[in-house]
């Protein structure tokens, strides 16, 4: 049996809330110090509290059962929380030079990752950029939006409308689901089949 240090948030009544391995803790650190030192107007913008008061925050927002940004009655559920593989988005990286990710979060970015957009404006304060849909999607990057079918057709509308637009080559990797019953029948492959000029299936 492998033994495993592991860092525990916990509530105030003493229970567990959430375990991160170390080095996870120091990688997030390490993003708080400089996102402090390095985007002072971000950070007075934000007005962070202690790395740990944030860090618990952090995690709270993507508890599962936690009330969704925006969501009356929406809740975090596991398929909001799914990323790209870690070793197909590494492999994907080494082979485009991409090194951007359009959905992550500061828990789940891949540490080859040198700019990403998270859901959470407060994730800023662990270097996460803020709403994948506030800019034109350029260049290469990885995109694995929520599960679902309207963030995965929305997801694959805007890279198409960006690729249309763009002034600079541009390459959205984006990983979609293939579970639905009716998945050929999907909003996103008719646009898929709409847009063959700009849009390419590569494996399922």
């Amino acid at each position: 049996v492998q033994e495993r240090e592991l860092a525990c948030l916990y509530e105030a009544d003493g229970r567990c809330q959430r375990m991160l391995l170390p080095a996870a803790v120091a990688r997030l650190h390490q993003a708080y110090t400089h996102t402090k030192e390095q985007h002072k107007n971000l950070w007075s913008e934000l007005n962070p509290a202690t790395f740990e008061e944030e860090l618990y925050r952090l995690t709270t927002r993507y508890t599962a059962g936690t009330c969704m940004k925006g969501g009356k009655d929406e809740y975090i559920e596991d398929k909001h929380q799914w990323g790209m593989p870690a070793q197909l988005l590494q492999t994907l990286q080494e082979l485009t030079g991409s090194n951007k990710e359009r959905f992550a979060s500061p828990l789940n970015v891949h540490a080859g990752t040198q700019q990403y957009w998270s859901v959470h404006e407060r994730d800023q304060v662990f270097g996460a950029g803020y709403n994948a849909y506030s800019s034109q999607w350029t260049e290469c990057s990885g995109a694995c939006p929520n599960f679902d079918l309207h963030a995965t057709t929305r997801a694959l509308d805007w890279a198409i409308q960006s690729a249309q637009c763009a002034a600079t080559p541009t390459l959205t990797l984006l990983l979609l689901p293939t579970f639905f019953a009716d998945a050929d029948d999907t909003g996103y492959m008719r646009l898929v089949r709409r847009n063959l000029d700009w849009c390419m299936p590569v494996f399922t």
